[in-house]
Formats: C-alpha cells, sequence, structure tokens
C-alpha cells in the first residue's frame, strides 16, 4: 500500500505495532510512505522473548541484518 503518512496512519494505527509519535517522526516531512502487508505468519512453538536475547531491543521499522552471536542464541534454545 501506497499512501500519504496521515492515510497510513488512519488505516493501520490498530496494528501497525507503533505509536502516532514515533510514526509520524518515521515519515517526517515525506510525502508518501508505504506499508506492507503480512499474509501468512508462521507461529514458533517455543517461542523466544528478544529482550533475552539483546538488552533494550527495539525491532527494527526497517530492514535490519541480524548479528551471527544473536542467530547462535536463538538457534541453541
Amino acid at each position: 500500500m501506497e499512501e500519504h503518512p496521515r492515510v497510513l496512519w488512519q488505516e493501520l494505527k490498530d496494528f501497525a505495532g507503533i505509536d502516532e509519535e514515533d510514526f509520524f517522526k518515521y515519515f517526517e516531512n515525506k510525502e508518501r510512505g508505504f506499508a506492507v502487508s503480512i499474509e501468512e505468519l508462521n507461529i514458533f512453538k517455543n517461542p523466544i522473548d528478544p529482550k533475552e536475547i539483546k538488552e533494550n531491543f527495539r525491532p527494527p521499522h526497517t530492514f535490519s541484518y541480524i548479528d551471527k552471536n544473536i542467530v547462535k542464541k536463538v538457534i541453541t534454545k
């Protein structure tokens, strides 16, 4: 979905996983924004709390590489 950030917020605010202030800070001075729909969700049998892996964990709002050490911790659990 490609829209002006105000339209995106109205459409997605109930399930975007971000508060309004951070959302508009992220799209500051932008006329267009994109939202990606998740079509299929796989739920892990043994979920991992990301805070156990990395202190002060904050999920990225954009693409991010995962540190090899974090991957090792997840795999060994």
